[in-house]
C-alpha cells in the first residue's frame, strides 16, 4: 500500500514512485498538488483506486489501446510493429507515469502515461475515471481532455475517446 507521506513536493506537483504489480515495476507517481493538505480526498481516493487496478481493468483497456494502435497504424506512414492480437499490445507498451490531477465535480481521475512502440513521438496515454471507467485513450494530451469541461468531448484531433 502506497504512503502517502513519501510524496514530495517537486517544482509544480506532488511525486514519489509508486509500485505496478502488475508490471513488476516502480513509476513515477504525480499529483496536481502542493502539499499533503492541499490534496483532496477525491486524489487520496484515486490512488487508492489505481492501486486495486487489477487483470480485468488491464483487459478492458487492451481493446482500446488496440484501436488506438490500428488507427496510428493506418493514418501514419508506420510499418511496424505488427501486432495480431489485442491481447499482445502490452509487449509494445513501456509504461511512464501516472498523473492525478485535481477533482472535477467529485470525480477522481488517474491518467496513465506510457510509452509505445507504434507511435514514439506522441506515446499513450489513458484516462480512467472514478476507478474503473475508461474514458480516454490515445496520445498523451496534457490532460486537455479534462480542461473546461470538456471531458468525454469528441474534439481533440487524434484522440480515441472511448464511450
Amino acid at each position: 500500500m502506497f504512503n502517502l507521506n513519501e510524496l514530495e513536493f517537486n517544482d509544480f506537483f506532488l511525486e514519489a514512485e509508486i509500485y505496478i504489480e502488475q508490471f513488476n515495476t516502480n513509476i513515477e507517481i504525480s499529483v496536481e498538488a502542493q502539499s499533503l493538505s492541499d490534496m483532496s480526498n477525491t486524489q487520496k481516493g484515486a490512488i487508492d483506486q489505481f492501486e486495486m487496478w487489477d487483470e480485468i481493468l488491464y483487459a478492458e483497456m487492451e481493446g482500446p489501446i488496440f484501436r488506438y494502435y490500428k488507427d496510428s497504424f493506418e493514418t501514419t506512414d508506420i510499418d511496424e510493429p505488427i501486432i495480431e492480437f489485442e491481447k499482445d499490445i502490452w509487449n509494445y507498451i513501456k509504461v511512464g507515469s501516472i498523473f492525478i490531477p485535481k477533482d472535477k465535480g467529485g470525480d477522481s481521475f488517474v491518467i496513465f502515461s506510457c510509452g509505445c512502440d507504434w507511435e514514439t513521438e506522441h506515446g499513450l496515454s489513458v484516462c480512467v475515471k472514478n476507478g474503473s471507467e475508461i474514458i480516454f485513450v490515445g496520445p498523451y494530451d496534457d490532460c486537455a481532455h479534462l480542461r473546461d469541461g470538456k471531458e468525454g468531448a469528441k474534439t481533440l484531433m487524434y484522440s480515441n475517446f472511448v464511450t
